[in-house]
C-alpha cells in the first residue's frame, strides 16, 4: 500500500498491532482520550468483516468502525466505477438518498487525485480538504495556502477529509471521505492516524478481491473479473466497445523458443496494454493468447485511436526489449533475428449500441480479429 500506510507486508492491521499504532500517537498526547474507542471500533469493525458476505457489506463494516471512533459523524468509502471491481460504496451517517445520488455523480480517481495536490497532508496519506481547494483559481489557492499557517480551525459544511485507496495491482481504485467531525475541528495528525488506520483495513479488503480477479503473469484482469464486468454491462445496457487481441502463432513460439520465452511475450502484452490504454478503458487476459479492453465510448474513432496507440506500442516493444525478453529466458542474441521472437497481433472491434450482451459483442469482435488481414495488425 502506499497512500494508506499498510503494514510493510501488505497484511490487514492486527489488534497488537493497532493498539501499538494508536499507543505510539497517544504519547504526549494527554488530551486525546479516543484511543480506546478508536480500537474497540476497529475490532468490532473486524469482526463485522469477517461475518459479511459481500465487500459492499465489508466496506460498511469499516465506514461503520471511523462513526464509531467519535471523531466524525460521517464516513464513505467508495470503489471508482474504472476500478476492476465496478462501483461500489459503503457509508456510514448518509441517507439513503444521499448514498444513491453519490452512486449516480461519484468523480473518478483524477479528481481526488488532483484534490490530495491542493490539500493539507494531516499525516502520510491522510488530506484535510478546504472547501476553497476545490476551486483551482487563485483567491483559493491563496485561502487554501493560509488554513496551511494554521488560520483556520473550524470546521466548514463542504471541506472533506479523504484518504486515498490504492493497490499494488491497479491505481488508485477508491477513497474514504469524513466530514462533520464531533467537535466541529479540522482534525489533527492523531485523529487522521486513526482514520488512516480504517482506510489501510479498506484498502486491503480491496487489495485480496483485486488479487483472486487479476492474472498472475500479466496483473491484468482475469477470468473471473470478465465474467463480473461483462455481468456489469449487461446489466446497465449502456453502449460500449470491446477489442479482441489474439497474440499470433503463441503456440509456435512456445515449440521453437520455450515456455520461458512465451510467458515473457505474453507479460511484455500485459506491460503494454497498461501503457496503451486510456485508464477510462480496462484490459484482461481471457486466455493464453487472447485479450480484450473494454472501453466505454462506443464510437469506432475511439476504438481506432486506441488500437493504432497499441500498434505503436508493440512495435517499440519489438525494437527495444525483445533482446531483454530473449535474455530473461536464456536464450541467444542471435534470435532477434528469428521471426517467432517478434508479438504478432491481430485486433477485432465491435461496438454495443442496442441490446446484444457483452458476449456477444466479443464473438464478433473475435470473428473480426480471425479474418485473415488485410493489412496492418
Amino acid at each position: 500500500m502506499s497512500s494508506t500506510g499498510g503494514t510493510t507486508d501488505g497484511t490487514a492491521f492486527s489488534a497488537p498491532k493497532v493498539r501499538g499504532e494508536l499507543l505510539r500517537h497517544k504519547q504526549g498526547r494527554d488530551d486525546m482520550d479516543f484511543n480506546a474507542e478508536a480500537l474497540r471500533a476497529l475490532l468490532q469493525a473486524q469482526n463485522r468483516i469477517n461475518a459479511a458476505t459481500d465487500l459492499t457489506e465489508k466496506l460498511t463494516a469499516v465506514a461503520d468502525g471511523v462513526v464509531a471512533t467519535g471523531i466524525f459523524r460521517r464516513a464513505l468509502i467508495q470503489v471508482y466505477g474504472t476500478a476492476p471491481l465496478g462501483h461500489l460504496i459503503g457509508g456510514a451517517g448518509l441517507t439513503a438518498d444521499e448514498i444513491q445520488w453519490i452512486a449516480t455523480h461519484g468523480h473518478g480517481p483524477k479528481y481526488y487525485r488532483d484534490l490530495t495536490a491542493r490539500g493539507q497532508e494531516l499525516t502520510p496519506g491522510a488530506f484535510f480538504i478546504s472547501h476553497t481547494a476545490v476551486s483551482a483559481d487563485e483567491m483559493a489557492a491563496m485561502l487554501a495556502s493560509h488554513h496551511e499557517a494554521g488560520d483556520f480551525t473550524e470546521w466548514h459544511p463542504d471541506d472533506m477529509f479523504l484518504v486515498l485507496l490504492d493497490s499494488t495491482t491497479a491505481d488508485s481504485v477508491g477513497n474514504l471521505t469524513c466530514d462533520d467531525p464531533t467537535n466541529g475541528k479540522v482534525p489533527g495528525a492523531a485523529e487522521a492516524e486513526v482514520i488512516r488506520l480504517f482506510a489501510s483495513e479498506a484498502a486491503n479488503l480491496l487489495e485480496m478481491e483485486l488479487l483472486r480477479r487479476s492474472d498472475g503473469l500479466t496483473g491484468l484482469g482475469n477470468d473471473l473479473w470478465v465474467a463480473e464486468a461483462f455481468a456489469r454491462l449487461d446489466k446497465n445496457g449502456a453502449p460500449f466497445s470491446l477489442m479482441y487481441l489474439l497474440i499470433k502463432d503463441l503456440d509456435n513460439v512456445h515449440q521453437r523458443l520455450g515456455r520461458r520465452f512465451r510467458d515473457e511475450v505474453v507479460k511484455s502484452m500485459g506491460r503494454i496494454l497498461r501503457q496503451a490504454v486510456p485508464r477510462e478503458a480496462w484490459c484482461a487476459r481471457l486466455h493464453g493468447d487472447e485479450f480484450v479492453v473494454v472501453v466505454d465510448d462506443p464510437e469506432p474513432a475511439r476504438t481506432e485511436y486506441i488500437r493504432q496507440h497499441l500498434v505503436r506500442e508493440l512495435s517499440r516493444w519489438n525494437d527495444v526489449e525483445r533482446l531483454a525478453a530473449l535474455s530473461a529466458a536464456g536464450l541467444h542474441e542471435s534470435l532477434m533475428h528469428d521471426p517467432m521472437s517478434a508479438i504478432q497481433l491481430s485486433v477485432g472491434s465491435a461496438s454495443r449500441w442496442d441490446k446484444d450482451s457483452a458476449h456477444d459483442v466479443l464473438a464478433r469482435a473475435e470473428k473480426a480479429a480471425r479474418k485473415p488481414p488485410t493489412n496492418g495488425p
